[in-house]
């Protein structure tokens, strides 16, 4: 699949497990939808087996076993399941004693279902976004597909986060408006007070 089509997933016509396509990595119990997550090589993305592995085609139009998992550099690799022989085995294109490596001049890039959040409404909207991977170096949490950008091993790179989280922000919206309405009645009363006293003060202005 190519990227356009990919982001153009509508995630809400897959609202059983039984509707999940082929190319879906799961269904989320939680919020009743299929889960996608994708891995870009240029303008076409693939999705992964249990082992890490999407299939992409080469130069030639041959399709090849491309190993998707990397780590932060070879000193902090942990992955067992991030092995290459060469640097053609690794979507970042990037293999040192036999591990896929970040690669900074070939960020991997995943794309993935997110929980677009609208402030101060109780509402969300699940959609398809491609952001930077895992490991991969970032600014901002928005540069990341998991929307999470935090400090590891003194620079800032893209982590896993857990993916459920539209109650958690849900009932923090709800926080935000019922302290709102709270201030707001706070200052209602506050206004009529002090007119209240005005008007004591000054009987014949009544």
């Amino acid at each position: 699949m190519n990227k356009e089509d990919i982001l153009n997933i509508n995630i809400y016509q897959y609202k059983n497990k039984e509707d999940c396509p082929e190319y879906s990595n799961g269904y989320n119990e939680i919020n009743k939808h299929c889960t996608f997550r994708f891995y870009c090589k240029n303008d076409i993305c693939s999705t992964s087996n249990s082992t890490g592995y999407a299939q992409f085609p080469n130069s030639k139009g041959e399709i090849e076993n491309i190993q998707v998992n990397v780590c932060q550099d070879e000193n902090h690799c942990s992955k067992s399941n991030a092995s290459c022989f060469s640097d053609k085995d690794c979507l970042s294109n990037k293999c040192i004693n036999n591990k896929c490596i970040r690669n900074e001049n070939s960020p991997i890039i995943e794309c993935s279902d997110y929980y677009h959040h609208y402030n101060y409404l109780l509402y969300y909207k699940i959609k398809m976004h491609c952001k930077k991977g895992l490991y991969e170096k970032c600014e901002k949490h928005s540069d990341c597909a998991s929307n999470v950008c935090a400090s590891i091993n003194s620079e800032k790179n893209c982590i896993l986060f857990p993916r459920n989280m539209s109650k958690l922000k849900k009932q923090r919206l709800i926080t935000i408006v019922i302290s709102d309405i709270i201030l707001v009645i706070f200052l209602i009363t506050i206004i009529v007070v002090l007119r209240r006293s005005n008007k004591l003060k000054n009987p014949s202005r009544i």
